[in-house]
């Protein structure tokens, strides 16, 4: 269960790490960043396309802004509850 003591990071090895993590430009990539075949380009909605190309260009933070905008506007409206309940 967890680590022993000798396999532990010392406190400058993990500011280290971290430093290295942070100065990245761009987060990891949340999915596989690989050119799409022309089915699936063809089955993408507008805005999956627009976040296909935001990824293959490395800009994964407008890449996710484009999928937040299709997870909304494919998601089902949430139902009003009648006033009894």
């Amino acid at each position: 269960m967890g680590r022993r003591f000798k396999d532990m990071q010392t406190a400058e090895q993990q500011y280290a790490a971290q430093q290295a993590a942070r100065s990245a430009d761009t987060p990891a990539p949340s999915r596989p960043v690989a050119a799409a075949t022309h089915r699936e380009w063809v089955a993408m909605s507008p805005r999956q396309q627009a976040a296909h190309l935001a990824r293959l260009d490395g800009r994964e933070d407008e890449a996710r802004r484009w999928e937040q905008q299709e997870a909304q506007a494919t998601a089902p409206a949430p139902r009003k509850r009648g006033w009894f309940r």
